[in-house]
C-alpha cells in the first residue's frame, strides 16, 4: 500500500494549496463558486453515467464524495469505489489494489457498452 500521510507521492493537501494559490491568488469566493471554474456548483442534470474513485488517503475524498452525491441526486447513474489508505492516482502505480481498481473501471465500462 502506499503512504497515507501529506506526503503522497502524487497530490497532497499543501500543493493543493499552493497550486490553487498560483492559479487562482486573491479571487473572491463567489467568483471560484462559479460552475466554469469548479463542477461542484454546476448544473448536473442529464449527465452521463460517471464512476467515482477515490482512497481514503487522497486529499480530495471530500470533494468526491460530494461530487458523487450531487451526480446522483441531479438524476444521473453513477458508481461510487472507495479503496482503503490509497492516496491521489493510486491506480497508476504497480500495485495489487490498483489492478484491482482498474479492472473494475473497465468492467464498469464493459457493462455501459452493452
Amino acid at each position: 500500500m502506499l503512504s497515507s500521510t501529506d506526503s503522497t507521492p502524487v497530490l497532497n493537501r499543501k500543493g493543493i494549496e499552493e497550486e490553487a494559490g498560483l492559479v487562482f491568488g486573491g479571487w473572491p469566493l463567489e467568483k471560484l463558486r462559479r460552475p466554469e471554474y469548479s463542477p461542484l456548483y454546476a448544473d448536473l442534470r442529464g449527465m452521463p453515467p460517471a464512476l467515482f474513485m477515490i482512497g481514503t488517503a487522497d486529499p480530495l475524498i471530500d470533494d468526491t464524495y460530494f461530487m458523487e452525491a450531487r451526480w446522483r441526486n441531479a438524476g444521473n447513474k453513477t458508481f461510487l469505489a472507495v479503496y482503503p489508505e490509497c492516496p491521489h492516482a493510486f491506480n497508476f502505480y504497480p500495485v495489487k489494489i490498483a489492478k484491482v481498481a482498474n479492472a473494475k473501471v473497465y468492467s464498469w465500462i464493459n457493462e455501459l457498452c452493452k
